[in-house]
């Protein structure tokens, strides 16, 4: 299903976490990890081969913020890269902020409140596979 999944966040445990789960599901080739966000940037930006790519993006992070790497996707990756890419936000944030911001950009496929648990990974793909069915339609 993805090339790539990026697991963007600046705590080693809650990466720990998310890779044990994550490596129960089939559907990326390659799991990337990070705890800064500018280096993700920087593979991304590499990266530029149109492969579907997942980002698992935690918000609240020294350096660069989450909402600073959203923002830095939007304007440096190519459009072609952009429609492949999927960015999830996974978040112990419950700002009700933060979460209409997230639903409300174009570029953001679902938000998801940590800890990301074997059902949140279910439902996400659900969610996934009916977005990438509207992005082959359109």
């Amino acid at each position: 299903m993805f090339k790539n999944t990026y697991l963007i966040d600046d705590d080693v445990d809650t990466l720990y976490l998310h890779r044990y789960f994550l490596n129960e599901y089939n559907f990326f080739e390659n799991l990337l990890e990070f705890q800064d966000a500018s280096k993700a940037m920087k593979s991304l930006l590499v990266d530029d081969t149109g492969d579907k790519n997942l980002i698992l993006l935690d918000l609240n992070m020294p350096i660069m913020s989450g909402w600073e790497f959203v923002e830095m996707v939007c304007a440096e990756l190519k459009p072609k890269q952009l429609e492949t890419t999927y960015i999830v936000i996974v978040s112990s944030s419950c700002n009700p902020r933060d979460i209409s911001r997230a639903n409300a950009h174009p570029y953001i496929s679902s938000y998801i409140e940590k800890p990301f648990l074997p059902p949140d990974i279910e439902l996400l793909l659900e969610r996934l596979r009916n977005i990438q069915q509207v992005k082959s339609v359109a």
